[in-house]
């Protein structure tokens, strides 16, 4: 695991981030800077464990990357902000979801805290 841990977090990830940035760069210089945005952030998804920019925002949001995979299959936009993936939660009937009882537990509680949250915010 030591191996990996070395390898994921250094050495990939520097690799990636460097090719990213040559990328970024060769599609400016041709003028397909509209591109740019397309490249997937390899680098993050090695850093974090994720393998979409959904998945990654679940996590952002508190979830673990075990039940933020698991939801993440139920996602069809794999890019989705913070925010639209908030009102997707609202909308998604999770114990209908083919998921484990744990993830599913967790993605709840998660959606009482985001009520909570929201209340709040809504009541100042």
């Amino acid at each position: 695991m030591e191996d990996v841990e070395k390898d994921l977090r250094f050495r990939y990830v520097k690799y990636f981030t460097c090719y990213n940035s040559l990328l970024k760069a060769a599609l400016a210089e041709i003028n397909l800077e509209q591109y740019i945005k397309l490249a997937p952030d390899v680098p993050l998804f090695l850093e974090v464990g994720g393998s979409s920019g959904s998945m990654i925002n679940l996590m952002a949001l508190g979830l673990s990357r075990t039940s933020a995979e698991a939801l993440s299959d139920y996602i069809n936009d794999k890019e989705m902000s913070l925010i639209d993936l908030r009102s997707c939660l609202r909308r998604l009937n999770i114990r209908t979801l083919d998921i484990s009882p744990i993830c599913i537990r967790e993605i709840e509680s998660l959606m009482e805290k985001e009520q909570i949250f929201e209340r709040r915010r809504t009541d100042n």
